[in-house]
């Protein structure tokens, strides 16, 4: 089961990267659309309607467990550090507020 760990964090990674840039792309389109006050909260109407997105980061931090798991196999170093980076950037993507950069 563990020379899966490293394929399964892999799949895990980019499913939960997608995910979270799906959920920014629609709040960038929801801030577009936002006028006046709406705008000026717009930080509450994002927690309230999007606050399901903090569930992904689940999703990324099981990544990176089994990326650091699959560190103790051996070969594949590359794919191996790329599943690493892929599950820091899939729970780091999550928390930081990447919709800013579509508007």
């Amino acid at each position: 089961m563990k020379k899966y760990y490293l394929n399964i964090s892999l799949f895990l990674s980019l499913l939960s990267i997608v995910i979270t840039l799906v959920i920014n792309f629609q709040i960038a389109q929801r801030y577009i659309r936002a006028t006046g006050k709406t705008r000026a909260l717009f930080g509450l109407t994002e927690l309230l309607t999007f606050g399901y997105q903090y569930y992904i980061a689940v999703i990324g931090i099981v990544a990176f467990i089994l990326s650091l798991l699959s560190l103790k196999t051996n070969g594949q170093r590359n794919k191996k550090r790329m599943a690493v980076f892929l599950g820091a950037v899939a729970i780091a993507i999550v928390f930081v507020r990447i919709w800013r950069l579509f508007v």
